[in-house]
């Protein structure tokens, strides 16, 4: 009846705080609703195109181990075996620059640290370096959330995501692993199972499953907790075409990037992130403060 929050607290014999609350609530669970009917629609669309189907990719056992801990080299490098550039580990590594990043977060050098920069800006720029386009969904958050490492393990299971918020790009990031996926090349995507960057090497449209592995996890994933992980955030890089560079091209692209880097000149995500060779000083400074 278009009664203001005061006028409902009366008639209800509510605080307005109460009513503040459960407005809150309400508009979350209409958009939760909405996002929920939004994916039902775009599988129904898929059923009612024909097009309902399940595709795996051959993910051999060498694609079960992790070369580095530069999870998101590691998996533009299990990404690009699918393609006819097929780099070695360590070209990888230096032709998206992650040989030479170094992000530290002043004082107490937290773990995100490693992982702290703009997704959609430097994933595509280091793929573009090696001679492709990239397509990104962006969910992420600003913040640096909790040490996944130290919470307990009831908090970051499939129960506990079962209970949290569908992401409201779970939509457009399903639509763009169906599409790469349905061209045989699998996607780089973030926090599937912990903080860390996986490959999605299959679906399942009946069951509802995606296939990925995370740093050695090789698990099935629902579609609808993707982006329901412990920092509820979701960033799926597909590749989407090629960039003709010489070689002698990509190495200076390279070394742009590395040089923007240590010069500080890349934005920073937390912006108390800081980068390249002032975070050598960033790091000497914590390890002398204990």
């Amino acid at each position: 009846d278009q009664l203001s929050p005061q006028e409902i607290a009366k008639l209800f014999q509510l605080s307005s705080a109460n009513v503040y609350q459960i407005i809150s609530r309400s508009r979350k669970k209409v958009i939760q609703e909405k996002i929920r009917v939004t994916v039902d629609s775009y599988m129904k669309t898929r059923r009612d195109m024909g097009i309902m189907s399940k595709r795996i990719l051959d993910y051999g056992k060498e694609f079960h181990e992790t070369g580095t801990w530069t999870t998101a080299a590691d998996v533009i490098y299990k990404m690009l075996r699918y393609t006819d550039r097929k780099l070695s580990l360590p070209m990888v590594m230096g032709l998206t620059g992650h040989a030479f990043r170094i992000n530290i977060v002043p004082k107490s050098v937290h773990i995100a640290g490693p992982t702290g920069y703009n997704f959609s800006e430097v994933l595509p720029r280091g793929l573009h370096n090696i001679g492709f386009h990239a397509k990104v969904i962006d969910g992420m958050s600003p913040n640096i959330g909790e040490n996944s490492n130290l919470l307990d393990p009831s908090l970051t299971g499939k129960d506990a995501m079962g209970k949290r918020s569908i992401h409201r790009e779970l939509p457009r990031a399903l639509d763009l692993i169906h599409r790469s996926l349905d061209q045989g090349i699998p996607v780089l995507a973030w926090d599937l199972f912990f903080p860390e960057f996986g490959t999605v090497y299959g679906y399942d449209d009946e069951t509802r499953l995606l296939y990925a592995e995370e740093c050695g996890k090789v698990e099935t994933l629902p579609f609808d907790h993707l982006g329901r992980s412990v920092l509820e955030e979701i960033f799926v890089l597909a590749i989407d075409g090629k960039v003709d560079l010489t070689l002698k091209q990509q190495l200076r692209l390279s070394l742009e990037s590395a040089i923007e880097h240590y010069e500080g000149r890349e934005s920073a995500i937390p912006a108390n992130c800081v980068k390249g060779l002032a975070a050598y000083d960033a790091w000497l400074e914590a390890l002398e403060g204990g």
